[in-house]
């Protein structure tokens, strides 16, 4: 409980000293701005949606039927507005290369309420109650939040590459749905002023559940925006008289972003969930940029953890972990003067420390000893990213990072009565091929050296691959292959591998386990030529097939998985993407009989980008 008191204390001081500050160098405005004519634009969309232009039509009759539609879609309205992303297949950002060197002279910020449309289409209000009523519930974020993630500031030379980094860094939160920066000139030569435009998401989450026969239940509620501040603030809670004594349960996080435009984050934890509390304060500041020098954190975390014996005694364990880390990074110019800012050497150390104050005097069956680990790693990175939709949401603009990296990293781990050395290198790089795709793969080999022999120890290779969105009459299609390999060895009895939904084969855990792992993953996404009542659908087709072994991988059995999906995603309403398929299985299970076709659900992408940034060094996991 002393430690929430503090949490808010803190929290409270920052909010306060925040809304007390003011930057009479910016200027905001929200949802409305007038621009010069090169920022109006037409939702490009509606053109070709007739369909729901005539439902909208329907919708003003003064009808009971019209009205209920109304009430619930969420219509878009033809107006003027920012321009959209930039030709996907340049990297570099050219809408700030005419400006570069002329003056800022000013820095508008415009903020856009979640149930304003689109980033395109800024000059709508609200139109429904369903509309108001989440504007209304939901904080815009603050001009000074915005502000404080820009890279440059009035009275600086324009230089087009903060910008482009700018906006992405803002388009990078959580709480932001999109961000677009432009430049409006007029008659001076040598000023501009510059425009931000971010639009918030519906920040503000909760569920429930309960099971009145047990009794039991939990329930969540968070913002990733507090107060229009970007903090996040979550909230779990657990009732269960039966596992949990007292029977209530909680578990709450809070985050505060950027503070003072520092770019560290502070973060405190509490959780009292499975016998055991937990207490959590970090600060961190990341490598976020290709032009940062400097970066670091610290994490600390006290645990007690309650278990009990055979017998019915119990007894707690005690613990400490200490984790500190700090890097510095300086460009380079060896990838020529147009990358001066995106090619960096780096090097960094880390220090992780985990004593126990106090033990079971009974076998338990963590082990819990203490454990020191002390690394370093050095390497050279070159980041970029361009700029493209429909990867992996809907419309967004997507920041999709290209690149390479080469580190190595070594250190040495102590345990009680023994002392290991560790050593990995990584080796990573993406690229993207104008009319064929983009192409990322990378190897990371490492693992502990103790008493003449590898310890711990296993090799990781991932590829991703994903075609251009192509013409298919009038549908377009977009391609996904993944493939990842896992080899462990000398592993710990308890370390093993699955083939399970989130690593090779959707919509099942199989009950098998090794220490080595492949698998391979496609998928074909029809994105439909119209929308059906504001829905956005997408035809999906997927096959999936997974190995497991402890020998030899790819001579083990061959787990299939082929199945069709439809994912819907209505930019007008308030709900997230969904996803409904049916799969059918092959080989999973030679014994029983395959279980047939299947139904699956699922509300998140199957494929992620591997970034190119660098930080705190770390250990090779042992699972994907």
């Amino acid at each position: 409980m002393r430690f929430l008191v503090y949490t808010f204390f803190v929290f409270f001081l920052t909010v306060s000293a925040a809304y007390g500050q003011n930057d009479s160098t910016y200027k905001v405005l929200k949802d409305s701005c007038a621009l010069p004519d090169t920022a109006v634009h037409k939702a490009a969309f509606l053109q070709s949606d007739t369909f729901f232009k005539k439902l909208e039509k329907f919708s003003q009759k003064k009808n009971v039927v019209s009205r209920l539609v109304r009430s619930f879609i969420i219509f878009p309205t033809d107006v003027r507005n920012t321009p959209a992303i930039s030709d996907p297949k340049h990297k570099e950002d050219e809408r700030f290369k005419s400006s570069t060197g002329k003056i800022i002279r000013a820095i508008h910020i415009v903020t856009i309420d979640p149930f304003n449309s689109h980033i395109n289409d800024t000059s709508r209000s609200a139109a429904n109650w369903l509309e108001k009523a989440g504007n209304s519930i939901h904080i815009t974020t603050r001009q000074k939040v915005i502000s404080n993630q820009l890279l440059f500031k009035p009275n600086d030379k324009l230089d087009a590459f903060k910008l482009s980094e700018s906006e992405r860094l803002i388009r990078a939160n959580p709480y932001i749905t999109d961000t677009r920066i432009i430049v409006a000139e007029d008659d001076c030569d040598d000023s501009v002023d510059v425009i931000v435009w971010a639009q918030d998401i519906f920040s503000i989450s909760g569920s429930a559940g309960a099971n009145p026969a047990a009794p039991n239940g939990t329930m969540t509620l968070g913002d990733q925006n507090f107060l229009g501040y970007g903090n996040n603030f979550t909230n779990k809670f657990w009732y269960d008289p039966v596992l949990y004594h007292p029977p209530l349960r909680y578990e709450g996080n809070y985050t505060i972003s950027n503070i003072e435009r520092s770019h560290i984050s502070s973060n405190f934890f509490f959780s009292d969930v499975n016998n055991g509390h937990t207490y959590q304060i970090t600060l961190n500041r990341p490598f976020f940029s290709s032009i940062v020098k400097w970066a670091g954190g610290y994490n600390e975390l006290w645990h007690d953890q309650i278990y009990t014996s055979p017998t019915g005694k119990t007894a707690t364990a005690i613990s400490t972990l200490n984790d500190a880390w700090a890097g510095y990074a300086f460009n380079s110019r060896i990838a020529g003067k147009d990358a001066v800012n995106k090619t960096q050497y780096f090097i960094c150390a880390r220090a992780m420390l985990l004593n126990y104050t106090d033990r079971p005097y009974f076998p338990v069956p963590d082990k819990l000893e203490d454990n020191r680990t002390y690394l370093i790693s050095t390497g050279i990175s070159y980041r970029d990213y361009y700029k493209d939709n429909f990867i992996f949401s809907y419309g967004k603009t997507e920041d999709v990072p290209i690149g390479n990296i080469l580190s190595y990293t070594a250190g040495v781990n102590i345990l009680e009565g023994k002392q290991r050395f560790y050593t990995s290198v990584k080796l990573s790089k993406a690229a993207h091929i104008t009319n064929i795709g983009y192409i990322q793969g990378s190897v990371e080999p490492g693992g502990f050296y103790y008493a003449n022999s590898w310890d711990q120890s296993v090799i990781a290779l991932q590829a991703l691959f994903f075609t251009e969105v192509e013409n298919l009459g009038r549908w377009k299609i977009r391609q996904y292959l993944s493939s990842k390999l896992t080899l462990g060895y000398k592993r710990d009895s308890g370390e093993l591998l699955i083939l399970n939904d989130a690593s090779g084969l959707r919509g099942t855990t199989l009950p098998y386990t090794g220490t080595k792992k492949f698998s391979t993953n496609y998928e074909a996404d029809m994105f439909a030529p119209k929308t059906i009542l504001g829905f956005r659908t997408v035809l999906v087709f997927f096959a999936d097939i997974g190995m497991l072994a402890n020998q030899a991988v790819f001579s083990s059995r061959v787990y299939q998985g082929y199945g069709i999906g439809l994912r819907l995603k209505n930019e007008h309403l308030i709900f997230s993407t969904a996803q409904f398929s049916f799969i059918f299985y092959v080989n999973t299970r030679p014994d029983n009989g395959d279980p047939g076709g299947e139904y699956y659900y699922a509300a998140h992408p199957y494929y992620k980008f591997q970034d190119f940034s660098f930080g705190a060094p770390y250990t090779l996991g042992f699972a994907y």
